[in-house]
């Protein structure tokens, strides 16, 4: 039981970690008179983009889901299914804090939505898969 929660806590860390360096790469892109620790100033930003500009942050939360599933997997071995599908639950929950707190068009909640836990079952199914040969 430690051995699963200490695995899914790492999966979700890392995948954490990929969601952020892609975030953290896109900021770099913002206008230089976005000040992005003033909320108000992001989110009528965020407004403003066209659609477009969310095919990054949409993989960006759906790698998060993929790389926490594949760490879990790799050191659960077979038994990772479950704590994979658990922790793609845990990020789509960030993803509605996310939507919940910033203005995103419909398609992006929408499939957003129904992404997080098949991108963590393919995370799973990779290393599964990689394990067999």
């Amino acid at each position: 039981m430690l051995k699963t929660i200490g695995a899914v806590v790492a999966g979700l860390i890392a995948g954490a970690l990929v969601n952020m360096g892609i975030s953290e790469g896109m900021t770099y892109f913002y206008p230089s008179e976005i000040e992005l620790r003033e909320s108000a100033d992001y989110i009528a930003y965020v407004a403003s983009l066209p659609n477009i500009a969310f095919l990054f942050p949409y993989f960006a939360h759906q790698l998060d889901a993929l790389v926490a599933a594949v760490v879990i997997t790799f050191l659960l071995k077979k038994d990772g299914l479950i704590p994979s599908l658990i922790a793609g639950a845990v990020v789509m929950i960030s993803g509605i804090i996310n939507l919940l707190l910033v203005e995103h068009p419909i398609w992006f909640a929408v499939v957003g939505l129904i992404s997080y836990i098949p991108f963590a079952w393919t995370g799973h199914m990779i290393v599964v898969s990689l394990q067999k040969k």
